[in-house]
């Protein structure tokens, strides 16, 4: 557990790192464009991605037990995939009519949307399993070479080619793509084998019951996105693309440092959360939600306190 916490701290200072060279590289206008780009596709992935995510970790551990979890996820990425097609089509076709702008090219943003809802999508459901499935060095490695390695095309790209938002997204891009794959080749090897006399086919009642799991996280997950990243379009609509890329560049010190601590908390809390829930028994989920509310909500408060003594150090 050792090895995990410091590789998450390692990845918190490497995506501190990330945001400190990317103000440095970038102008406050392709700041600016970036935090639009990234906001649309963060809305996609948290309204339509991360409930069905949710109900594959809640039901992982299960599935893996009966040899089942490769015939679901390979479910999960048909959805994914149908997803990403018609998020990138829509907002395509919005552009081109001129009811949203992102400030870039409409084939760019199709392309960027498209490879980051898919890839980034089976990045993250692959290594993080791996902690779940107690292979923390594995999924510690995979996490950091993920960031660190998508800084570096990053750098490279924009260093190269041009000083622009495009460049250091396609850099990070090749990032998560590159560990897309290595990541699902440690997963696929370390699942237990699949139970070829166990057939699984997608039913309405399936259909239904992860509806019923999922609608009520979206509807969450979507209100918090409104509460923590509309207000980007809002800036931008009102003051311009410039002012938005500097208050994004301080603005996202503070939020990257807070989703840095969630996902060290999240390294060691999570799996024995669903571990908890897994068996079914009503008992042991309550008891799992209590631990875990009774853990994360006094240290998102204590990091609230050093978050605003260390600001003038933070963004100076």
């Amino acid at each position: 557990m050792l090895i995990t916490v410091l590789g998450r701290i390692a990845q918190f200072l490497l995506m501190l790192s990330m945001l400190k060279i990317s103000t440095y590289l970038l102008s406050p206008d392709e700041i600016g464009k970036m935090a639009l780009l990234m906001s649309t596709i963060a809305f996609i992935s948290l309204f339509l991605i991360n409930p069905i995510g949710m109900y594959v970790n809640r039901h992982f551990h299960g599935w893996n037990n009966n040899g089942r979890v490769r015939q679901y996820l390979n479910y999960h990425w048909i959805y994914i995939f149908i997803i990403s097609i018609l998020s990138t089509t829509s907002l395509g076709l919005l552009s081109y009519l001129g009811l949203i702008s992102t400030h870039l090219s409409i084939q760019f943003v199709t392309f960027f949307m498209f490879s980051t809802l898919f890839f980034n999508t089976i990045n993250q459901t692959t290594i993080p399993s791996l902690n779940m499935l107690g292979y923390r060095e594995s999924f510690t490695l995979l996490s950091i070479g993920t960031v660190f390695f998508g800084i570096v095309f990053a750098v490279v790209f924009t260093t190269c080619f041009g000083k622009i938002a495009e460049f250091w997204l396609l850099g990070l891009l090749a990032g998560q793509v590159l560990f897309a794959f290595v990541g699902s080749k440690f997963f696929f090897n370390r699942i237990n084998p699949p139970d070829t006399n166990l057939e699984f086919k997608l039913s309405l009642k399936n259909i239904k019951s992860i509806f019923n799991f999922s609608w009520p996280i979206a509807l969450a997950v979507g209100l918090t996105w409104f509460q923590s990243q509309s207000y980007r379009f809002f800036i931008e609509y009102s003051f311009g693309v410039h002012e938005l890329g500097l208050f994004v560049a301080g603005y996202g010190i503070s939020a990257g440092i807070i989703a840095a601590f969630e996902a060290v908390f999240a390294t060691y809390f999570q799996p024995l959360f669903y571990k908890g829930l897994s068996n079914g028994q009503s008992e042991s989920e309550i008891k799992a939600w209590n631990e875990y509310a009774a853990a994360i909500i006094p240290s998102l408060l204590l990091l609230f306190f050093v978050i605003t003594t260390l600001a003038p150090i933070l963004t100076g």
